[in-house]
């Protein structure tokens, strides 16, 4: 091990100028420690380390109704105090004093000393949070503590080395805010050279629960109820569905306090500018986190608060006439939905794209047994944010990956992310030196607070507090969680592996360098244990980067440190220390380098984008960095690929998604049946040379013809045949000579679980092309039974002359039999027989394509030749199923997909499209999927998700059970609470929570209803390109999925062409959904994506930031098409519920 006396030997010597910049080495560089321990980390003893600091549960505490809440245990922070160049640690009490622990261990011992107590105590206060910061601009940390309902404190370092000495000057600075404080966090947000500071509240708790009497009064001039002026504090009314109140506890406004510099006296002066900042909005803070999403030099903040409040995502919009910083809750313009109890948050590179990304910790239980535990009634205020509240929230873990844009897209369920159980803090940092951020998680509880079998509801809560309710209940102990990041976006649990699977109640954590070795070390404080200390003995070799800032911000807070290094590229760390969960990390900047010797370059971000840019660096060294007074600007982006088309450009349709209730007919569908609309069908319909298009309309509302003119401009053209057919949801169109008159007919289907089989809303329409009357574009409906007077749900169409007789016949496939999901619907094979000018198509599935009626619930058809014998087959992708292709043999139609390779996936396919990808002059196929970024995971053959359909409670209706595959048995994915409501018997044979967590799919609904259900299995989730090897005669494909990262959304269209003039094929991809059951939330972790096609099939994902295609919400379609006409192909993309987006394609 490495001494630390090589830290605080500080040789001044210059080993890289540039621009006048000097980098100070401090000690001298040594060969890195090699790791041949049992495990990565070992804990050192508090008999070793003298860090015995306790934060107890004293169940008889007079402030004991905190303890069901963050204020349970302080943090713990790590930072030289003394100023003897060793880390230091200092921890918050709750009901204890606070601990300040100084390191006086010699050569290869890591040993502390409590310093007395009186120095930084706190007295009698709760304390919760604490951050170690400059505040006085003076270079060493002083330490700012949140404490509950009582004046915050801030001691001011007095301190010199071995001799620690602080003064409590909260008040002097204006900072002794008293609240419901839990955490502190600052930062530079007017780049004036000083820190300003963010104070999170969470909740006062009302000591003896809810009061016996009203709470307060009913005011009938506001309509509302006033609290009494003694419970104002701690309750506000809220409005139920009934017209009634309901008193109940709710979170504190938060406080932004701008630093005015030095006043009379010379200290820096905090004044409390919230409102006039836009800092608005009470909730539960437990985390407030910096970070400058959209790189214009002003720091941004999020905000993660607990229970059902909103988080926040404040951009910061710099100073206003007054001086005064403003800032603008973006969180639904920035992220796709939130988690629903906040926890801890942190940000690093997760990805590996030079871009800083966050981590949002929740509560989601990582076993079946704890999730169906926990997930308790879901209904009220709960329910209603669930399925309406914007953004929407999800209960588990978020992982947010930065596009570059503004925005960011979300990865927490292929990550492996998704749950930790009750998590509090995240670290994000490279503890094994790969080059890559790992993952550390605490976890665990005073009690089990949301043990959905121990309610604390209605009258319970009158006179008592939850701890009073819990107080007789065994603590939840959790093990404490780490993932290892192994790259493209997957992490290993090596919680045991490396020594950090505690099991207890974890709270707070921080890291450090503590032993001065190069590598970071963790201390994690316990709940009614000692402050955990782990000893990191991890190899290769490290960088350490300490910064000094100009003025008052000494630190260096906000600047953002990339490193070039020749194994793992670009390395970024950002200078925020607290960050996490109510603690201070240490504030040195550790990159891991694994056999790196050195790193290329090194270029420093400062506040306001001033960069620095270093030269190279030799590893194992810790280095100082001074901000410059001259600095450079950053360099300017790349131009994207496409850009975000100029209002009036392109179509100019919205979408208009109705409202409908999808599960009042089948209360466990997985998803709704009635929003995948709009879709679009392009064509030169007045043959101008421009292309047009038509987008179709959901239920009432017309589909539109939109007509391409000069510079992209379209015009909308009324059609009063389409106005008159708005009653039915348009869910297909197709553009295609249906009478032989040498011009396109429109064929539109009508679709959606919004109406009864058999209803006319549900007859597919023909519109007949009568050119130009009066001046524009005229349509004539073709009679009903043109089209075989079918009414069914309709969803895919394509149009082929398959029986070779010279006109057009169509394929029209069935998503779904309305209020009989999954159901097998009738999918129908039309031929065309018209004659002398009669329309006419003729069923002739059952004759010349037996199967294909049944061939399951249809997302998509595509007539491809896929054998290359001239004869166009028939591909259909298929939900809960292959994509299955039909070898039209002569006319008749044959299922070939077994033999194809085809059958080999059965998947949540949502379209195929047809393409040749490799160009070597057949046609491929892309198969859109769920991805796997989903709660499902990765489905393969031996642990397939699967669905039934059958009469489980013997009421003469079939039910719908989803399931999971684990070990020998399968599981039930849905809870007892949303099950029962379908099946009330649920709740008589299972009369807790806990007995329904038990017992498996079989002890639930019985081995003979399952046996007697209809059964669908699902064995891949991934989309990808299925590469067409064909023989003649012999369709046969390959499957190839797309890159990992496609897999973050499911797709559901895409555009295929040479989008760059590369010669390659380049391909688009539309995704998410946003309509699945409220508790499964949102599957809109995507923004699109573009894979730029390498030649021989090979496609590379193109971020963001270089593509320019952010579509953030629910994409149902793309096409590539020239809007603006300079012979370069745009894209036009379809959302559910929203306009169509056009972008711009600027060409070479």
């Amino acid at each position: 091990m490495n001494s630390f006396s090589r830290i605080v030997i500080s040789l001044v010597l210059p080993i890289a100028s540039v621009g006048g910049t000097l980098i100070t080495p401090v000690g001298g560089a040594e060969p890195p420690v090699i790791f041949a321990g049992e495990t990565l980390f070992n804990e050192i003893r508090p008999s070793e380390s003298g860090l015995d600091f306790v934060n107890p549960l004293l169940p008889d505490d007079p402030r004991n109704y905190l303890y069901p809440f963050g204020y349970a245990c302080g943090g713990v922070n790590i930072g030289d105090l003394d100023g003897d160049g060793r880390p230091d640690i200092f921890c918050v009490g709750g009901p204890v004093a606070n601990g300040l622990y100084l390191q006086v261990g010699g050569e290869d011992e890591v040993r502390f000393e409590r310093v007395p107590d009186g120095l930084v105590d706190g007295a009698d206060a709760w304390g919760t949070g604490a951050s170690l910061v400059d505040i006085d601009g003076d270079g060493d940390l002083d330490i700012h503590v949140c404490n509950y309902d009582a004046p915050n404190h801030l001691f001011i370092n007095r301190s010199t080395p071995g001799k620690p000495a602080f003064t409590e000057e909260a008040a002097q600075h204006g900072l002794d805010l008293r609240d419901a404080s839990i955490i502190s966090s600052f930062a530079d947000v007017d780049n004036d050279g000083d820190l300003d500071a963010y104070i999170g509240c969470n909740r006062y708790v009302p000591p003896k629960g809810l009061p016996l009497e009203a709470p307060g009064r009913y005011d009938a001039e506001t309509q509302s109820m006033v609290m009494f002026p003694k419970y104002e504090r701690y309750f506000r009314a809220w409005r139920k569905a009934d017209g009634n109140f309901e008193a109940d506890s709710y979170g504190r406004d938060d406080h932004f306090y701008l630093n005015t510099g030095p006043g009379p006296d010379g200290r820096p002066r905090f004044v409390d500018v919230t409102a006039e900042a836009g800092i608005d909005g009470a909730g539960h803070a437990l985390a407030a986190t910096w970070i400058d999403h959209d790189r214009d030099g002003l720091v941004d903040l999020h905000i993660a608060n607990d229970f059902e409040d909103p988080d926040r995502f404040y951009r910061n919009l710099g100073p206003g006439p007054d001086g005064i910083v403003r800032f603008e809750d973006v969180i639904a313009d920035v992220l796709p939905y939130t988690t629903w109890s906040s926890m801890g948050a942190d940000v690093a590179d997760l990805d590996a794209d030079g871009r800083l990304d966050l981590m949002v910790a929740d509560m989601s239980a990582t076993t079946h047994f704890k999730s169906k535990v926990n997930m308790g009634e879901m209904g009220g205020r709960q329910r209603e944010i669930l399925e309406s509240g914007w953004p929407r929230q999800a209960m588990r873990n978020m992982v947010y990956l930065d596009t570059g844009l503004g925005s960011y897209r979300e990865a927490a369920f292929m990550s492996g992310l998704s749950s930790s159980d009750w998590t509090w803090a995240v670290k994000l940092a490279d503890f094994d030196h790969d080059g890559r951020p790992d993952v550390l998680l605490t976890n665990g509880m005073s009690r089990n607070y949301t043990d959905s079998d121990r309610p604390f509801s209605g009258r319970q809560r009158y006179g008592r507090t939850q701890w009073d309710h819990f107080r007789n209940d065994p603590p939840l102990l959790e093990r404490n969680m780490a993932f290892r990041n192994a790259g493209d976006l997957r992490f290993e649990d090596v919680g045991a592996r490396w020594g950090l699977d505690k099991y207890g109640m974890s709270y707070a954590a921080a890291y450090g360098d503590i032993d001065l070795d190069g590598d970071l070390d963790v201390i994690v404080a316990n709940l009614n244990e000692p402050v955990s200390i782990y000893r990191n003995d991890t190899d290769g070799h490290w960088l350490k980067v300490r910064l000094r800032g100009r003025n008052g911000n000494t630190h260096g807070a906000g600047a953002i440190v990339a490193v070039e290094t020749a194994s793992h590229g670009t390395l970024i760390r950002h200078a925020s220390p607290w960050r996490g969960w109510a603690s201070t990390d240490d504030s040195d900047l550790h990159f891991g380098l694994g056999d790196d010797v050195e790193v290329a370059s090194i270029q420093v971000t400062w506040p306001g984008n001033r960069v620095q840019r270093l030269g190279p660096v030799a590893a194992d060294q810790t280095i100082e960095i001074a901000e410059p007074e001259e600095a450079d600007s950053p360099a300017p982006a790349e131009p994207t690929m496409f850009m975000a088309a100029a209002e009036g450009v392109g179509p100019g349709f919205v979408h208009d998604e109705k409202p409908y209730d999808d599960y009042r007919m089948q209360p466990l569908l997985p998803g709704k049946l009635s929003a995948f609309g709009p879709c679009m069908a392009w064509h030169d319909v007045d043959g101008d040379g421009r292309s047009d298009v038509f987008v179709g309309g959901a239920w009432d509302q017309s589909g539109e013809l939109w007509l391409g003119g000069e510079d992209g401009r379209f015009t909308r053209v009324d059609v009063p045949a389409f106005r008159s057919d708005k009653a039915s949801e348009d869910s297909a169109a197709i553009w295609f000579d249906a009478d032989g008159d040498g011009d396109r007919d429109l064929l539109v289907t009508s679709g959606s679980s919004e109406f009864f089989e058999r209803d006319r809303r549900l007859r597919n329409r023909l519109y007949l092309n009568r050119g130009v009357v009066d001046g524009t574009i005229a349509f004539e409906k073709a009679p009903s039974g043109s089209l075989g007077g079918l009414a069914f749900n309709s969803h895919a169409v394509d149009a082929s002359d398959f029986d070779g007789d010279g006109d057009l016949d169509l394929f029209i496939g069935s998503r779904s039999v309305p209020g009989r999901y999954p159901d097998t619907p009738a999918s129908h094979l039309l031929r065309n027989d018209s004659s002398n000018g009669e329309i006419r198509f003729v069923d002739v599935t059952a004759e010349l394509a037996p199967g294909l009626g049944e061939v399951g619930l249809v997302t998509g058809a595509s007539w491809v030749d896929a054998d290359g014998d001239g004869k166009e087959d028939l591909v259909v992708a298929c939900e809960w199923g292959p994509i299955s292709i039909w070898r039209n043999e002569e006319g008749r139609l044959n299922d070939v997909t077994k033999a194809s390779g085809l059958g080999s996936v059965r998947g949540w396919w949502y379209g195929v499209v047809p393409g040749d990808v490799d160009g070597d002059g057949d046609l491929d196929l892309v198969g859109l999927n769920v991805g796997l970024n989903t709660k499902y995971g990765e489905a393969n053959s031996t642990s397939p998700a699967v669905l039934y359909f059958g009469d489980m409670d013997r009421s003469g209706r079939p039910n719908l059970i989803e399931a999971k595959c684990k070990s020998d048995s399968m599981l039930p994915v849905r809870g007892r609470s949303c099950s029962s409501g379908a099946m009330p018997f649920i709740r008589k044979d299972f009369e807790s929570f806990r007995d329904f967590a038990s017992a498996d799919l079989t002890g639930i609904y019985g081995e003979s209803n399952l046996s007697k259900a209809q059964r669908f299995e699902a064995d891949g989730f991934e989309s990808g390109i299925w590469i067409n090897v064909s023989e003649p005669g012999r369709p046969s494909f390959e499957f190839r999925p797309f890159p990992r990262i496609v897999q973050i959304a499911p797709c559901y269209d895409a555009a295929i062409a040479d989008l760059d003039g590369d010669g390659f094929t380049d391909i688009v991809l539309a995704q998410n959904h946003d309509h699945r059951e409220p508790e499964t939330g949102l599957w809109r972790g995507g923004v699109g994506q573009l894979l730029r096609g390498t030649g021989n099939g090979g496609l590379e994902p193109v971020h963001p930031s270089r593509s320019g295609i952010v579509l953030r919400g629910d994409g149902t379609g793309v096409e590539a098409v020239d809007v603006d006409g300079d012979g370069d192909l745009d894209l036009v993309a379809t959302m559910n519920g929203d306009a169509v987006r056009t972008f711009l394609n600027p060409g070479s």
